[in-house]
């Protein structure tokens, strides 16, 4: 469920848009992320790791906490593909502050790659 509503609220790209709807605005990732800060502060969680994260993501979230909507600490371990651009702009480990804050990068490989070493 806690996947279900990360995918509606902060629209990840991987989640399959609802027909006739596409995919939400900025905005809408934004007013997502205030909302789950608020659900989740109410639930006494000060501290929360996303896997994966994408570039949507790291937006949404630096939206939210400029306009003070993100009032728990977010540490976002972001996609091996999305390194690259992060690493184009200047950000490194650690990026960030106590509330968002950019940690390991998350890479994966199926198992054919086994097949090559």
């Amino acid at each position: 469920m806690a996947c279900m509503s990360r995918r509606k609220f902060l629209g990840s790209r991987s989640a399959p848009a609802v027909a006739g709807v596409g995919l939400p605005t900025r905005e809408q990732r934004r007013d997502g992320v205030k909302l789950i800060s608020e659900l989740m502060t109410a639930a006494g969680l000060t501290s929360v790791h996303q896997t994966g994260a994408g570039r949507d993501d790291l937006i949404a979230y630096q939206d939210a906490r400029d306009e003070g909507g993100l009032r728990f600490r977010m540490y976002l371990f972001p996609r091996g593909q999305f390194y690259p651009d992060l690493v184009n702009t200047g950000v490194r480990t650690g990026f960030g502050d106590e509330v968002p804050r950019i940690g390991a990068v998350k890479y994966s490989a199926g198992g054919a790659a086994m097949h090559e070493a």
